[in-house]
């Protein structure tokens, strides 16, 4: 069996039902697409933010996620233009994933964590 058959992060085979392709970044700033199973795919990125890399257990590399979506103008951009904030509107205050021109454009909403 080929690594493009199996889950980059658990190892389980993957048939075409469940299938998702995801692309990632490798710390020496490569960018390829993987294979993640119906199980890993949804909560891979729970617990990242911009810029911060993670393991793929089966492949034992760290990698993070290329491109993130501001939460406040809901582009799409590069980690390196991405901001991790407490957003002041909310009660209780939250963190956000902004871009930075939004960050710009609302400081008065947004402060750094």
């Amino acid at each position: 069996m080929s690594e493009q058959e199996v889950c980059a992060n658990c190892g389980e085979s993957l048939d075409k039902r469940n299938t998702n392709p995801m692309e990632v970044e490798y710390r020496d700033g490569r960018r390829a697409f993987v294979l993640m199973c119906d199980l890993c795919y949804p909560d891979f990125w729970d617990d990242c933010a911009p810029g911060v890399f993670t393991w793929l257990e089966y492949r034992d590399v760290e990698v993070c996620q290329p491109h993130w979506r501001c939460e406040s103008c809901d582009s799409v951009y590069d980690h390196a233009l991405m901001h991790v904030v407490i957003d002041t509107d909310y009660d209780p205050e939250r963190e956000a994933v902004i871009c930075g021109f939004c960050l710009k454009k609302y400081k008065e909403q947004y402060r750094p964590k």
